[in-house]
């Protein structure tokens, strides 16, 4: 019998939160419906693994970075890009990983050139019929973060068979990657359309009943994302189409939850229009979603792709700054959609640092901002018709399996010939 299902090795990080380990997490899911065998390579999953469904799979764990301060930072504290030893340290455990898999298809999230190269070079060492694939967000710019130039980028992305984009490819932000507009590599890319987790359906009741839902994602950094809770809580004062909902404020981790509750019983002392609490559930934050009379949120990849994948949901985007990017996407991504969606974006700089104070004028301008661009997209929603074609990791597993077995069907196919030859035919 010939093998019909691959083995994948999926390589990926999530730096700031669970963000791309949910996109991962829904690579799994389709795939492991189609039968394929799935491995991780990542340095993510050991803060987020006990709460995941992904525990099936293979887990390569390699040295982690996450985002700090100083941009991307190593679990030794130094900075990544400035750290070659470490840089060869991830690098080595990447190929090491895929050495002892030995995958059929390598699914890459472009981040930095020499990973996908040791990655690759190894895939073919030990399989050299392996397909590889990069995969990319919506809003992309590949190795942008290390300063690479034209050349390097389009060398690099030449490593990849295919290049897969999780967004539709006719809702586009331009040519922010002029290497992608080059034919050879127009010619292997593919869009897959968007990502996103089921969402439940939206109960009939009452709007008075449903709640404004604010959210900074799946991470929380003091510096980036205190500001952005404090002026989303004291906007609810200046809308006038949501102050007598409640607002029903996520915050992803627990250190930070008091913090929180005390800007909220700044502005309802009662904690009854106010309500704070963990996001430790995700089918929770969902169905809140779903049932939601707005939100204000972030603007990652799967936070946007959730609200949007309910029906005239009014959403504000407070995007990260580009000072912690190096392409800001969250920035982008809100401009690209809004002519087409009810989704509006306000600016919240970070302090970008631990020791600057709060700045209560600017928070008060900016929760202004908030209600006042709330209520605006609650206006805009009767004239909204939503284009977003949802679906995106269906299609992913779907291609990577199908090729697979054209694939082996293709290399065993003089063998097919020769057996059935002289036979009736079909």
């Amino acid at each position: 019998m010939l093998p019909k299902t691959p083995k994948v090795a999926l390589c990926f990080e999530s730096t700031a939160g669970r963000g791309h380990l949910e996109l991962a997490e829904m690579n799994f899911s389709a795939l492991a419906h189609k039968g394929a065998s799935i491995a991780f390579l990542t340095g993510t999953l050991s803060h987020f693994m006990p709460n995941r469904d992904i525990r099936a799979a293979q887990v390569f764990s390699i040295p982690s970075i996450h985002k700090g301060l100083r941009g991307i930072e190593t679990e030794d504290g130094t900075v990544y890009l400035r750290d070659p030893e470490f840089q060869k340290k991830r690098a080595d455990a990447l190929a090491a990983a895929i050495r002892e898999y030995v995958p059929d298809v390598v699914v890459i999230e472009p981040r930095y050139m020499h990973e996908s190269a040791a990655i690759v070079a190894a895939a073919r060492e030990v399989n050299p019929k392996v397909r590889i694939y990069g995969i990319m967000l919506d809003i992309f710019d590949p190795y942008r973060a290390e300063g690479a130039s034209y050349e390097q980028k389009l060398t690099a992305l030449n490593l990849f068979d295919e290049i897969l984009i999780m967004g539709d490819g006719k809702i586009r932000a331009g040519d922010i990657c002029d290497v992608m507009q080059t034919p050879e590599l127009r010619n292997k890319t593919r869009y897959l359309n968007y990502y996103s987790n089921v969402m439940p359906p939206r109960e009939s009741i009452p709007d008075s009943d449903r709640e404004v839902v604010v959210s900074a994602g799946g991470g929380y950094a003091y510096w980036r994302d205190r500001d952005f809770y404090e002026a989303a809580i004291q906007s609810r004062k200046h809308s006038e189409a949501f102050k007598d909902n409640v607002w029903r404020v996520f915050v992803a981790d627990p250190e930070a939850l008091e913090d929180i509750r005390q800007l909220a019983r700044a502005e309802d002392p009662t904690g009854e229009k106010i309500v704070v609490e963990l996001n430790a559930s995700g089918d929770r934050f969902r169905k809140t979603t779903a049932n939601a009379a707005a939100v204000i949120q972030r603007g990652g990849y799967n936070l946007i792709a959730e609200a949007l994948n309910v029906k005239d949901l009014p959403v504000v985007v407070v995007p990260l700054d580009s000072a912690e990017t190096s392409l800001n996407e969250q920035m982008v991504r809100p401009h690209m959609l809004r002519e087409h969606l009810p989704i509006r974006c306000v600016q919240v700089p970070p302090r970008n640092s631990h020791d600057v104070p709060p700045d209560p004028a600017a928070i008060s301008q900016w929760s202004q901002e908030i209600g006042g661009q709330l209520d605006s997209a609650a206006k805009q929603v009767p004239h909204i018709e939503h284009p977003l074609v949802f679906g995106g990791q269906q299609n992913f597993a779907a291609l990577v399996v199908g090729k697979h077995r054209e694939n082996v069907v293709a290399r065993y196919r003089p063998t097919l010939h020769a057996v059935t030859a002289g036979g009736p035919s079909l």
